[in-house]
């Protein structure tokens, strides 16, 4: 981030070397260090020193590079942009139904708890039932925001809580997911450096990707291309606008999502009239980071190794966020060269992932080994 703006520029020993100055001038008398007025300058000065501090705070809150929290929601609106908010994991839970139950009417609100005791889902539907019914399938959503209930394996969410004479278990039948957590202000302060471009009536790319992020903030980058055929590879289809959201867990985005993005990308007031909008899902680039090191001879070498683990890991968690950015094997060697590494050998990947822009470096493993040491 860059460095916020100093407004003013105040220093306290300056200020209190003023007043001391003025009151001398005024009374005719020398001021000692240990006078009680001394004390009071002194105090004056820190106080302003803390007033500067305030104005210039307040005066970056009023720019966008530098504001965060309400400011940065009230620059937001000036554009247009809401920051988007939470919203629970969800997912399908289908109840097997005792025999003999009768017709009848599952109410909504019936809560299943995780196998791990972590979470909690709540039926957000009623359902009829016929006599002949064996189970039934209710939407369901975690009682609490966030991704704390994402990425439940099916079967995880069985633990009935509200016990019904007419069920007799319960599972969820898809991987739950969907639930995101607040728009965190870098990521507000992204969608408002977008919002300049959604005033067009053209449909640029700034524009798309813009609405497509405002559909869920679980996308976490955008990719916007021409659309092109697959096979011939690289034919441009006249008209067709291809969207890639790349999602913060790194999985597809699922149909909630795609229905979403269509939903925004392809209103009137979004779409030129021409364009077709179609959603894709990103290429994941998948590779793997194995490095060798030869230490000098006084290294620690479980110190070495978790460091340059500990930086391998923020490069290839950074590149799995961002659509089109490549993994560099120079840029993997220069990582590893920390106090106490000699030499830099990277095993994988045998060459640089270069990726287009709609496809984004996933890296699977990472592995640190020593094969040796050497003097300096």
């Amino acid at each position: 981030m860059a460095e916020k703006i100093q407004f003013i520029t105040l220093d306290p020993d300056a200020v209190v070397a003023s007043l001391v100055e003025k009151y001398e001038i005024l009374t005719g008398r020398v001021l000692q260090p240990a006078q009680a007025e001394r004390i009071v300058f002194n105090a004056i000065g820190y106080r302003l020193s803390l007033i500067e501090e305030q104005i210039n705070e307040t005066a970056n809150q009023c720019m966008l590079a530098f504001a965060t929290g309400n400011a940065l929601d009230k620059l937001g609106e000036l554009l247009g942009v809401v920051r988007l908010t939470s919203a629970p994991a969800s997912c399908v839970i289908r109840f097997q139904l005792v025999s003999g139950h009768g017709d009848i009417n599952i109410p909504s609100g019936i809560r299943v708890q995780s196998v791990d005791g972590q979470v909690v889902f709540s039926t957000i539907e009623s359902k009829a039932v016929l006599s002949a019914d064996t189970y039934v399938d209710i939407k369901a959503e975690c009682i609490v925001d966030g991704v704390i209930g994402n990425d439940y394996a099916i079967g995880a969410i069985s633990v009935i809580l509200d016990p019904q004479p007419y069920l007799s278990s319960a599972a969820n039948l898809d991987i739950t997911g969907n639930g995101s957590n607040a728009e965190t202000d870098e990521e507000l302060r992204e969608r408002i450096k977008l919002a300049p471009s959604a005033f067009s009536v053209a449909g640029p790319k700034g524009a798309y990707k813009y609405f497509a992020k405002s559909a869920h903030p679980n996308i976490i980058d955008v990719a916007v291309t021409t659309g092109r055929e697959v096979s011939p590879p690289h034919t441009i289809i006249p008209g067709q606008v291809d969207i890639y959201p790349l999602m913060a867990d790194g999985n597809p985005p699922d149909s909630q999502i795609i229905d979403a993005i269509n939903a925004i990308c392809n209103d009137e007031k979004v779409r030129p009239l021409t364009d077709t909008v179609v959603i894709k899902a990103p290429t994941a680039l998948e590779y793997t980071i194995d490095v060798e090191l030869t230490l000098l001879t006084d290294a620690v070498q479980a110190d070495v190794e978790a460091l340059v683990l500990a930086r391998l890991t923020e490069y290839a968690d950074k590149r799995k966020k961002k659509l089109g950015v490549d993994a560099v094997i120079t840029q993997i060697i220069g990582l590893c060269h920390v106090d106490g590494v000699y030499e830099v050998n990277v095993v994988t990947p045998s060459a640089d992932v270069e990726a287009e822009e709609y496809e984004f470096a996933k890296c699977t493993a990472i592995t640190v080994t020593t094969t040796g040491t050497h003097d300096e």
